[in-house]
């Protein structure tokens, strides 16, 4: 009923074969989404007067407007890819039907409220006896998505350069190790105190650089 009371505000028959039926009810929580074939078409007033084939419908929740609109863009703009309605209308099962949908939407609007929100924590260290200490505090946080990488300073390759010989020596210092690590937002404030529980403050520490990138998305793990 309220997909009826929607469209009689205003067709959402966007031409093309194309209707994106939609409204908003305070009774839900997320979105619910459906796709509906109609090979012989429907009628939907439509912009350019033709029967739409393709209906897909949105109830989403009185409270999450941005998120409606973001999601009726991203459908909108996806069916309108050319060849995209004759594929979809191709498709011999639901299955198949929901894959071809899906290979033409990014992704972005319809996972948006699903992915966690992820950041990736750079720790660059110099000397093994802190970073021992410091891959201890952190791997306890995400296990599954925590790497370590060999690297060297710098300095390593100066010191071979005539031009600054006799400013670098040979030292442990010269070879670093790289922490990569994936983890929720809510916990790169831990993931800073336990590293400053190993070296001080950061802002005052030596041999050590930490670095936060908050990401628009991630996904997966890695094998134990």
């Amino acid at each position: 009923r309220s997909l009826a009371e929607r469209e009689s505000l205003c067709s959402t028959g966007i031409g093309g074969g194309i209707a994106i039926p939609h409204c908003r009810l305070e009774e839900i929580d997320d979105f619910v989404v459906g796709l509906i074939t109609v090979p012989d078409g429907v009628d939907f007033d439509a912009i350019d007067e033709k029967p739409a084939k393709l209906v897909v419908y949105i109830i989403g929740p009185e409270s999450k407007a941005q998120q409606h609109i973001k999601l009726l863009s991203e459908i909108s703009h996806a069916l309108r890819t050319p060849g995209a309605v004759e594929k979809l209308l191709e498709s011999s099962s639901p299955e198949i039907l929901y894959e071809n949908l899906m290979s033409y939407i990014s992704g972005k609007a319809l996972l948006e409220e699903k992915l966690p929100k992820r950041s990736l924590v750079q720790i660059i260290v110099q000397g093994n006896q802190d970073f021992e200490k410091i891959f201890d505090e952190i791997i306890t946080l995400a296990p599954e998505t925590t790497v370590v990488i060999h690297g060297e300073a710098a300095s390593k390759y100066l010191m071979r350069m005539p031009i600054f010989a006799g400013f670098f020596k040979d030292s442990e210092s010269e070879y670093v190790k790289i922490i990569l690590a994936l983890v929720s937002r809510k916990l790169v404030n831990e993931v800073i105190r336990r590293v400053e529980s190993v070296v001080g403050k950061l802002n005052r520490a030596h041999g050590v650089i930490l670095s936060v990138i908050h990401l628009n998305y991630s996904a997966g793990q890695l094998e134990s």
